[in-house]
């Protein structure tokens, strides 16, 4: 091989060596600006939902905590956990308080039980939107219904349901709150006091927002789930499961 041949060879490799390194630094700089341009994105999505302290959220969320037996409160967009509000709450002595004479202490003591176990929060309606004044809350495990005042965020009546066994789908009658729609999940003794089993039913009560007094119940061929009324408050619907009454 002649000199200049080997000469040009070695330059071609120099070439490819440099534009190999040259690609893969672009690749790099590249890398780092989609890097940069995702920290950047997540920084915008971040600002998007970031509440200041001393600045309200555009939103509340109304969470049932389940057997804690309260009603959790968060802002939106920000996820900030507001508040926890005792409604069938046995932690914290909620209820409990040397104090016999408590709304809290007679409210559960009048009702049945000092715990319970809180599903499908549900929010009062004026001309078919929500009013932010009441929230209502069930109790499965007791068979109850609570009223929130969310001008405190405190619970302020219970009432207990007869007829009615697990107190699971809770909606209100639209657009204005004429009715509380309370679902019975699980057949119950309907009137109570019988044994045999064809006369065991579940049932869909409605009750006055206010007083939580039932007004009717309605009694249903199966096991009531989920409920909810038409916007003009015409119709009330439930989910049913257990048809065959097995």
């Amino acid at each position: 091989m002649t000199p200049r041949r080997h000469v040009c060879m070695i330059l071609e490799a120099a070439v490819l060596l440099a534009t190999s390194l040259l690609a893969g630094c672009s690749g790099g700089t590249a890398q780092r600006a989609d890097t940069t341009s995702g920290a950047s994105s997540r920084t915008e999505r971040a600002e998007r939902v970031f509440v200041d302290v001393g600045e309200w959220d555009q939103y509340y969320a109304f969470l049932s905590g389940g057997q804690s037996g309260s009603v959790y409160v968060y802002g939106l967009p920000s996820g900030h956990f507001i508040r926890s509000i005792p409604v069938f709450e046995p932690r914290a002595g909620y209820g409990y308080a040397n104090e016999p004479s408590s709304p809290a202490y007679k409210m559960l003591r009048d009702t049945g039980a000092f715990w319970g176990d809180t599903h499908h929060p549900i929010l009062s309606e004026t001309g078919g939107d929500y009013d932010g004044k009441w929230l209502w809350i069930n109790d499965k495990a007791n068979s109850r219904v609570a009223r929130i005042d969310l001008s405190r965020f405190e619970t302020v009546a219970m009432a207990r349901i007869a007829n009615l066994q697990g107190t699971h789908g809770v909606a209100v009658i639209s657009p204005d709150t004429r009715y509380i729609i309370a679902n019975g999940e699980f057949e119950a003794e309907v009137p109570p006091g019988k044994l045999a089993p064809d006369a065991y039913g579940a049932v869909m009560a409605f009750l006055d927002p206010i007083s939580l007094e039932v007004q009717f119940e309605v009694l249903m061929p199966g096991n009531c789930d989920i409920n909810d009324s038409s916007k003009d408050g015409r119709w009330a619907f439930t989910t049913i499961y257990n048809l065959k009454r097995g």
